[in-house]
């Protein structure tokens, strides 16, 4: 959009602002479009002058950067960045449903390995030589665990849970170095 001027917007502004308008230049304005929108212009600014200094705004003293500067800074805030005892404090709560998720994980591995038994037996049956391995195996678990059987349970779901910590573990330590948050 261009703008619009006129050669005389200026004499007619200057004459307005003298107070003495030639009659040239008054007969131009009534019939020029800039002309007419600079002199409305001029008496709305006037107006706002006025007014302003009727109600005394523009000797208001407005406060300089540096105190509203300071202003922001003195004025208590939220912690930017916490430390890391007060993000592990706030992270307390979420503590126990990532224990039990943990433990409900544990108990659907069990679940699936115990609901597949048949298959697991065919594949067993079908290669000779991992029958051999987990026939070995068990005969050495068995040996162990003889005197103490009532324990081959839980050594098995704390181990279980143990790899599984691990591995999380070190998910979420890759996680650290990549997006450099604290995670429990």
């Amino acid at each position: 959009m261009k703008k619009k001027s006129c050669p005389f917007e200026k004499e007619v502004l200057d004459g307005l602002s003298s107070g003495e308008l030639t009659p040239e230049a008054n007969e131009h304005a009534e019939s020029c479009a800039v002309c007419k929108e600079s002199i409305a212009i001029y008496r709305w600014m006037n107006r706002f002058q006025t007014v302003s200094l009727e109600t005394n705004t523009a000797r208001k003293i407005l406060p300089d950067a540096e105190s509203i500067w300071e202003g922001a800074f003195s004025s208590p805030a939220p912690v930017v960045n916490p430390t890391k005892e007060l993000e592990k404090k706030a992270l307390i709560p979420l503590l126990f449903p990532q224990v039990l998720a943990y433990a409900a994980a544990i108990v659907v591995v069990i679940y699936l390995v115990i609901s597949n038994i048949p298959g697991i037996q065919g594949f067993v049956k079908s290669n000779p030589e991992t029958l051999a391995i987990i026939t070995y195996i068990s005969t050495m678990v068995k040996t162990v665990f003889k005197s103490s059987s009532a324990l081959a349970i839980p050594a098995a779901v704390s181990l279980l849970a143990m790899v599984i910590f691990v591995i999380v573990a070190a998910f979420e330590d890759r996680k650290l170095r990549i997006g450099k948050q604290y995670i429990f």
